[in-house]
C-alpha cells in the first residue's frame, strides 16, 4: 500500500481518537445500508450494562406503589418497607424520582456498585434500625460520573434523525452528513464501555458540577464530538459513497454472528456481501502491519459458522483511509495462512464447501474442547 493517496485526519495539537473515529466510520457505513434502530446496535448494550439505579426505602402504600411502577421503578417488598428502584438509563431519571408521592430529603451517593444485587436487600433487612433511619433517601448506585441519557429518548431521536436525512443510498449533504456523524461518534463512546468490559471513555466523563441523577441530554451528547473528528468522518464518509455506490445495490447482511460467537467471548463481523465476509480497517499505516492478524481474524470468523449459514466463499478489507478494497478467496486465504500449504486446493463450490467443514469441525474442537461432555460454554457472553 506503499504509495497509495490516503485520506488522513487533520493535524491536532491533542492525541487524535483513531479507536473512536475507527468504530465511527464503522457506524456512519452501516446507515448506508440500513436505518438501524438504537436496540439493534452494540452501542445499546453499553448504554444499559452496568445501568445507574436510584433506590429509596420508603413506607409506600399499595397505590402509591402502583404510581411509582408507572414511572419506571421496580418495586421489592421488604417487610413494612418497599425498595423502590429506578433505572436512570431507561427513564427520565429526575422525573420519575420527584413526580411520585414521598419527596426527596437527602441525597447520598454511593460509589462501588453499579447495579441493583439481591445482596442489598438482605443486607437492608437485617438491619432495621438502619432501614428506618434510611427511608425516605435516596441511594444511587453506579458511577455517578458517566454521561447516561434517557435510552428511549436518545433511540426516539436517533430515529427521528435517520428518517430525516434518509441515509440509505444517499450522499448527504453537509449539514445532514455532520448530524449523522455526531450521532455515530456518541454511538460509538458507548459501544467502547462494552467493548471495553465497562472502561468509561473521557469524553463521556461528566464535569464534577453535574448532577449524577439527571439524564445527559440529546443534545448535551451530540455536543461531544470535536469539529475535526467530524470533518474526518465526513470525508471518510463521501469518499465511501463516492467509490462503493454499486455495493449498496448488492444484498448485506450486517453485524452477522456466528454459531461459535458465544465460545470465544462474542464474535460479530462488520458485514457480508453476497458471499465475501468484510471487515472494515481504518489505518494510517501504508505498510499494513497488522494485515496478518487481519487476516486470521477473517478466518477465524469464518470457521465459527460451523453450519456454513453464510456460505463464506471470500473475505475482504475495506480499508477507508486508503479508498481501497483487499480480496481473497477462501482458498486463497488459507492458502496464504498456511504457507502455501492449504487443505482447499482450488475446486469446485462444493467440493470447497465439504473441506471447509472438516476445517471447521477441526477448529470447533480446539475453541470447544470440552463441548462433548459439559455444557459449561453455554454461560459465555455474546457481544
Amino acid at each position: 500500500m506503499v504509495g497509495v493517496e490516503r485520506i488522513l485526519p487533520p493535524a491536532s495539537a491533542e492525541r487524535y481518537p483513531y479507536d473512536l473515529i475507527g468504530m465511527a466510520i464503522d457506524y456512519r457505513l452501516r446507515f448506508y445500508f440500513e436505518e438501524t434502530p438504537l436496540r439493534d446496535l452494540v452501542a445499546y448494550q453499553g448504554m444499559t450494562n452496568d445501568e445507574m439505579v436510584a433506590c429509596r426505602l420508603s413506607l409506600a402504600s399499595s397505590d402509591d406503589r402502583n404510581i411509582m411502577v408507572e414511572h419506571g421503578a421496580q418495586i421489592y417488598e421488604l417487610g413494612d418497607f418497599v425498595l423502590e428502584i429506578v433505572p436512570l438509563s431507561g427513564v427520565q431519571g429526575e422525573k420519575a424520582l420527584t413526580e411520585v408521592p414521598h419527596p426527596l430529603r437527602e441525597l447520598k451517593v454511593v460509589g462501588g456498585m453499579l447495579s441493583y444485587s439481591g445482596s442489598l436487600v438482605d443486607d437492608l433487612d437485617s438491619e432495621f434500625d438502619e432501614m428506618c433511619s434510611a427511608c425516605g433517601k435516596v441511594f444511587f448506585l453506579g458511577d455517578g460520573t458517566v454521561a447516561r441519557p434517557n435510552v428511549d429518548v436518545f433511540a426516539n431521536s436517533l430515529r427521528d434523525a435517520l428518517m430525516e436525512v434518509s441515509p440509505v443510498k444517499r450522499r448527504l449533504g453537509r449539514s445532514e452528513e455532520e448530524l449523522l456523524a455526531r450521532y455515530c461518534i456518541v454511538l460509538s463512546l458507548y459501544e467502547m464501555i462494552f467493548r471495553s468490559g465497562g472502561r468509561v471513555p473521557e469524553p463521556l466523563r461528566l464535569q464534577s458540577t453535574a448532577s449524577p441523577w439527571v439524564a445527559t441530554t440529546v443534545d448535551d451528547l451530540l455536543a461531544i464530538p470535536q469539529s475535526h473528528w467530524i470533518d474526518d468522518l465526513c470525508t471518510l464518509s463521501w469518499a465511501f459513497y463516492d467509490d462503493n455506490a454499486d455495493v449498496l445495490e448488492r444484498p448485506v447482511i450486517l453485524n452477522p454472528t456466528f454459531d461459535g460467537s458465544a465460545s470465544v467471548g462474542g464474535a460479530d463481523a462488520d458485514m457480508i456481501v453476497d458471499d465475501c465476509l468484510v471487515d472494515f480497517k481504518l489505518t494510517i499505516d501504508s505498510e499494513l502491519k497488522k494485515l496478518g492478524d487481519w487476516l486470521y481474524q477473517l478466518l477465524g470468523y469464518t470457521l465459527l459458522d460451523y453450519s456454513d449459514t453464510y456460505g463464506i466463499r471470500g473475505v475482504a478489507l475495506y480499508l477507508p483511509r486508503q479508498r481501497t478494497w483487499l480480496r481473497w478467496s477462501i482458498e486463497d486465504l488459507i492458502d496464504k495462512l498456511s504457507d502455501h500449504d492449504s487443505p482447499i486446493p482450488p475446486q469446485s463450490n462444493d467440493e470447497i464447501g465439504t473441506a471447509l467443514g472438516n476445517l471447521r469441525a477441526e477448529f470447533r474442537r480446539v475453541v470447544e474442547p470440552s463441548s462433548a461432555s459439559s455444557k459449561s460454554n453455554s454461560k459465555l457472553r455474546k457481544s
